[in-house]
């Protein structure tokens, strides 16, 4: 059977996938290569009608700028972070519940204009789409499975890896087809079918919590402030929507929020099994009223969480971006923010290795990938790990220390600024 050949293959068009697939056309590296864009199931369209796409990220300045850089070609003023669906924050706002503990962060007191975004998913892969769309040097191979990855004979004059793809997994009948890459680049999740192909050493580990995702119609404007609650069953957070004026005549009283509520596993299926009016009054009594009185807006999707990190994420002429790397707990909103930075180092090794005139799937430049994005990575992990538990214990002692740090941190201004600037990615 013959095979189609490229230069990069990238598994996964979630939204890491697709920045690495543009970020690398667009790059130095790899804007006369050819690449293959690989994902098993059709894009889903932004929701109309005034309505929400229930999926949200929360996008730092780091990722901003990745993403302006790519200019998606469906957005008239190059950016799009001016687009109306699109909601800045300007301020943060962090509770205890089990005392009085709290931490407020403003981007005024950075001289920033806002401290990020949030983005319904589904609106940022439409405007990555429109500019893939317009991207000559990338196939978009969808919808189209990875039944099977090969690796050439150590003896072969090309060391190019062999995927067989299923061309109609939407369908009982298989069709396959083959094609070889230099340099394969896994970006399909945290369940990761490359990952588990090539026998990455992979560890996961439960987190004790569900996460339920909703959106949220609120009785007060949310005022552009993310707002996040911490219980010993887990914490909760308020993201600000913000929707297309031309479709939502409600948009002006910003009214709308999107909520991640992790709770441990038994406490969330008792909130799933609430009828809507009961759960709202159990989301207003964990948000001690902060926006009024709640009513669902969409209905209310639940995941269990688990915390994971591969030991190496290289292997010869292989990759591993974003979740298929490693996913941590989404209390801080940075798991994305971790992928897109994933790519911004990928890209920036693999032009240093074009400067020199090496071969895209250089091993020194996907080391020094590894190098750079492993240990974040790692701190995250263990950040997230440390939050949950730290704010988990019920003890009284430790509940007084913990509300009397966060007074105290409240008050340092410099250190308060240099975590919220790293959590901006612009340390």
């Amino acid at each position: 059977m013959s095979k189609t050949h490229y230069d990069i293959a990238v598994v996964g068009a979630g939204p890491v996938g697709l920045a690495a697939a543009l970020a690398l056309a667009q790059s130095p590296a790899g804007k006369s290569l050819k690449i293959a864009l690989i994902e098993s199931r059709p894009p889903r369209q932004a929701p109309a009608n005034g309505k929400f796409d229930t999926r949200v990220v929360a996008i730092n300045e780091s990722s901003r700028r990745l993403l302006d850089s790519l200019s998606p070609s469906s957005l008239t003023d190059g950016s799009l972070f001016n687009s109306p669906r699109i909601c800045p924050y300007y301020t943060m706002e962090v509770w205890d519940t089990a005392g009085s503990g709290h931490v407020r962060f403003d981007c005024a007191e950075l001289h920033h204009d806002n401290l990020g975004h949030i983005v319904e998913q589904s609106v940022l892969m439409a405007a990555l789409l429109d500019t893939l769309a317009n991207t000559k040097n990338v196939d978009f191979l969808c919808p189209h499975t990875v039944l099977d990855i090969q690796r050439a004979k150590p003896q072969a004059t090309s060391q190019a890896i062999t995927l067989k793809l299923d061309t109609n997994p939407l369908n009982t009948d298989t069709e396959t087809t083959n094609i070889s890459a230099d340099l394969l680049i896994a970006a399909d999740g945290a369940r990761s079918q490359v990952r588990e192909h090539l026998g990455f050493t992979h560890h996961v580990s439960d987190t004790g919590h569900t996460a339920i995702v909703a959106t949220i119609k609120t009785e007060h404007p949310h005022a552009y402030s993310a707002r996040q609650w911490f219980s010993t069953t887990g914490p909760l957070a308020f993201l600000p929507l913000q929707a297309d004026p031309l479709t939502n005549s409600e948009t002006g009283d910003a009214q709308f929020v999107s909520i991640v509520w992790s709770q441990q596993h038994q406490r969330a299926e008792h909130l799933m099994k609430l009828s809507d009016q009961d759960f709202c009054r159990e989301l207003e009594l964990a948000s001690e009223l902060c926006l009024g009185s709640l009513q669902l807006a969409s209905q209310r999707i639940k995941a269990p969480l688990a915390q994971s990190h591969s030991d190496d994420y290289v292997q010869a002429g292989v990759v591993l971006l974003g979740d298929a790397a490693h996913a941590i707990h989404p209390l801080a909103g940075q798991g994305v923010n971790l992928g897109f930075s994933d790519v911004a180092a990928l890209v920036e090794e693999l032009n240093r290795g074009h400067e020199k005139a090496l071969p895209i799937n250089h091993p020194s430049a996907l080391k020094r990938y590894q190098r750079r994005r492993k240990p974040e990575n790692r701190l995250a992990e263990t950040a997230m790990t440390a939050f949950k538990t730290l704010f988990e214990r019920e003890e009284l002692p430790l509940a007084v220390l913990r509300n009397q740090g966060m007074w105290v941190f409240n008050k340092a201004k410099g250190l308060k600024h240099t975590i919220i600037k790293r959590a901006m990615g612009l340390d």
